[in-house]
């Protein structure tokens, strides 16, 4: 494990999370949070990222935040409960993917107190079992051979061909430098991803001309600039063949949720987990695992829980309710307040459920039904037959 101050980590978590609506949209939903708050198995996922990177020994953190910034402020703190020393970044230019906008910010005013190690960044919206610290080995390794250079590292995965217009994808050569990059386009002759995780070394940003701070304010175009300027600047790329998902959309999120329970990640769980080809009891309910139970929740008689069901804290199910492939989000942390109520006699499938306050009663009333999982395997649907 590498040194603790040779490594910072910045975590970019300012976007609008348009794609995840009405989950993080204040104007529909009272109860909406930046996407770095989304729960992903009963844990907010910047939680995650954040003891991630402390079990790696990565404790210098800096977050930057813009919309909702104030919850994920609220939430962190200063890290302490986590192990990490966290500090934020408030910049409104992010909201409007000004991603390498953040990344510079930060980067240059850690360089101007004197850090002259690496900077890992990553996205707030991936899931992913790499072990930073491989990636960092292969960092250092290609800066004892190129010494001068200032080198980047890219940490890419495979994607289907079929399904490269989805992702931002690099063409690299027979040594590992990346040659060119694909935004979203599906005439891309590469599948390797950019899986939104890179390395930096600091003096990238020590010495970056006024002008490519002043005019480059997304990742896209700055990648292609530092493609360029080869071989002062080297870009390389790390391939990762583990398991990597971005949830920035509904679909993914759902999927994201029941590859944690399949056990595809390195995710810990929070709440009662009961595993695949296991079956509860509770008083005249039914749970099939896997799902996932959280604190303090209560089910009424006749119902079932079918597969690949993620329900959070504080959730009361009545009677002769049916629920597969779904996932109810409530989290103690962030509202202590909170209560959700489902009515007897529902039948919710690959749904996401979001309980709002209505008249001072949290009720079950904002519902994101029949998710579309488009080229996602679809769960297992409520099995009323089971028998034990």
């Amino acid at each position: 494990m590498y040194a603790e101050k040779s490594v910072r980590a910045i975590i970019l978590s300012g976007g609008l999370g348009q794609r995840l609506h009405p989950l993080t949209d204040p104007r529909v939903n009272p109860r909406a949070v930046p996407k770095g708050l989304l729960p992903l198995g009963n844990v907010p996922a910047i939680e995650y990222l954040v003891r991630k990177l402390v079990r790696e020994g990565i404790k210098d953190i800096s977050i930057a935040t813009s919309f909702m910034g104030d919850k994920i402020k609220r939430f962190l703190k200063y890290g302490e409960s986590f192990g990490a020393d966290i500090d934020f970044k408030d910049d409104v230019g992010i909201t409007q993917s000004g991603d390498m906008l953040a990344i510079t910010n930060i980067a240059m005013e850690k360089v101007a107190q004197g850090f002259s190690g690496r900077f890992v960044v990553l996205s707030s919206d991936i899931v992913t079992d790499l072990k930073i610290e491989d990636a960092l080995m292969f960092h250092f390794e290609k800066k004892i051979q190129r010494p001068d250079a200032k080198i980047l590292t890219m940490v890419v995965n495979e994607v289907p061909i079929s399904e490269v217009y989805r992702f931002g994808t690099v063409q690299i050569d027979v040594n590992g430098q990346v040659l060119k990059f694909w935004q979203k386009n599906p005439n891309s002759p590469s599948n390797l991803n950019n899986s939104s995780i890179y390395i930096f070394d600091s003096v990238i940003f020590s010495q970056l001309p006024v002008d490519v701070r002043a005019e480059i304010s997304t990742i896209p175009p700055f990648f292609q600039w530092f493609i360029s300027q080869n071989p002062e600047y080297s870009f390389y790329v790390f391939k990762h063949n583990g398991y990597w998902r971005d949830f920035g959309e509904l679909g993914s999120y759902l999927q994201t949720q029941w590859d944690i329970l399949d056990g595809k990640t390195d995710f810990i769980p929070r709440g009662v987990f009961i595993d695949k080809g296991f079956i509860a009891d509770l008083k005249g309910a039914r749970i099939v695992g896997p799902s996932l139970i959280g604190a303090d929740c209560n089910f009424g008689k006749g119902t079932i829980i079918s597969p690949y069901v993620v329900i959070g804290d504080n959730f009361s199910f009545g009677q002769n309710i049916q629920v597969s492939g779904s996932i109810f989000l409530g989290n103690a942390d962030l509202w202590s307040d909170f209560r959700g109520v489902v009515s007897s006699g529902s039948i919710i499938e690959n749904s996401i459920i979001v309980s709002k306050e209505t008249n001072g009663d949290i009720k079950h009333e904002l519902i994101i039904d029949n998710v579309s999982t488009t080229k996602l395997p679809v769960k297992p649907k409520a099995q009323s037959h089971i028998d034990l």
